[in-house]
C-alpha cells in the first residue's frame, strides 16, 4: 500500500461558497475518502484543529507542516519611507476597506501627516464597485494622493514592495490557514500588525516580529499602527526579531526536513520498523 499524504491550506473556502446542501455532500465525501489517506499536512496548528473538527477524524490523522521561504531571498530593508504596506487582493472581505478607514483615522491627526499607504496585489471585476466607492470616500477626505497602488504581485516585485514600506498590515477579519506574506515582510525586517484571528497569532508568537490587534475595526486597528509609527525604535526592534523568527522556525530547509521526517516515519511503519 503507497501511504498518501494531503496538504490542508484553506480549502474550505471553497466548499463554503457552495450552498449548504452541497457543502454537506463535500464534507461527507472528504470525510469518507480520509480513511485513505495516510496524514493531512496542514499548514498551521490553527488549520488542524479547524479541519479536525471539519471532518470530523481524530488529531493523530494530522501533523503541521509549516511553509517555509528562502531567507537569503529577502533583504533586510533599510528603507525610510513612512508607509504602510498591504499586500492582498484588493477586496474589502480581505481587510482593505477597514485599511482605509484606518488610514482616515491616523490621517486626521498632523504627526501622520506625512505617512502613505502602499497597496500590492491586484483586483477582479467584482472589486470594482468597493474601490471606487473608496476612492470617492479617500478624495473627500483629500487623503486619495498619498495612497499608491502596485498592480504587480509577482515575487520580484514583492520584493520591491517590501523595500518600500515601513509597517505591513493585512487586517483580514476572517483569518486565514497561513500568510506568506508575513513570512517575506518579516524576512525582509518590516514589522506587521494583524488581527487576532486565524493563524496570525501562531505566526507571531514564533517570530515576534509584529502586533496583534484584538479588535479589527478602524479605530483599534489605527491605534496599534499609530504605536508602531510614533517609535522607530520598536519598529527596528520588532523587524530584527522577526527577521530571526523566520530563520529559526519557517525556513524551506526546515519546511523539507519536516516533510522527509513525516514521510519517513510512515514509511518505517510501513515496513515494520
Amino acid at each position: 500500500r503507497i501511504p498518501v499524504f494531503c496538504f490542508l491550506q484553506d480549502e474550505h473556502q471553497w466548499v463554503e461558497s457552495m450552498s449548504l446542501s452541497y457543502q454537506e455532500k463535500v464534507w461527507e465525501a472528504i470525510y469518507a475518502q480520509g480513511e485513505f489517506i495516510q496524514r493531512f499536512l496542514p499548514v498551521s496548528d490553527f488549520y488542524s484543529d479547524y479541519m479536525q473538527q471539519k471532518l470530523r477524524l481524530p488529531p493523530e490523522k494530522f501533523q503541521t507542516i509549516y511553509p517555509g521561504i528562502s531567507l537569503e531571498d529577502f533583504v533586510p530593508s533599510s528603507s525610510t519611507t513612512a508607509a504602510i504596506g498591504y499586500v492582498s487582493r484588493w477586496d474589502h472581505r480581505l481587510g482593505l476597506g477597514v485599511l482605509f478607514d484606518a488610514f482616515s483615522l491616523l490621517k486626521e491627526e498632523k504627526k501622520f501627516k506625512e505617512w502613505k499607504l502602499f497597496i500590492l496585489g491586484g483586483k477582479a471585476e467584482e472589486d470594482e464597485k468597493f474601490l471606487a466607492q473608496a476612492k470617492r470616500k479617500l478624495e473627500e477626505k483629500k487623503i486619495f494622493q498619498d495612497i499608491q497602488f502596485f498592480p504587480h504581485f509577482h515575487e520580484k516585485a514583492r520584493k520591491e514592495f517590501y523595500s518600500q514600506i515601513s509597517i505591513l498590515c493585512v487586517p483580514n477579519s476572517q483569518g486565514e490557514a497561513f500568510g506568506l506574506f508575513l513570512l517575506e515582510a518579516q524576512a525582509s525586517c518590516i514589522p506587521v500588525v494583524q488581527p487576532l484571528v486565524g493563524s496570525y497569532p501562531e505566526i507571531l508568537q514564533k517570530t515576534q516580529g509584529g502586533i496583534l490587534c484584538e479588535s479589527c475595526c478602524a479605530e483599534a486597528l489605527a491605534a496599534k499602527l499609530s504605536e508602531l509609527i510614533l517609535v522607530p525604535e520598536i519598529r527596528q526592534k520588532l523587524g530584527m526579531q522577526g527577521r530571526m523568527g523566520v530563520q529559526n522556525f519557517f525556513t524551506v530547509e526546515q519546511m523539507a526536513k519536516q516533510i522527509e521526517s513525516v514521510f519517513l516515519k510512515e514509511k518505517n511503519c510501513a515496513d515494520g520498523v
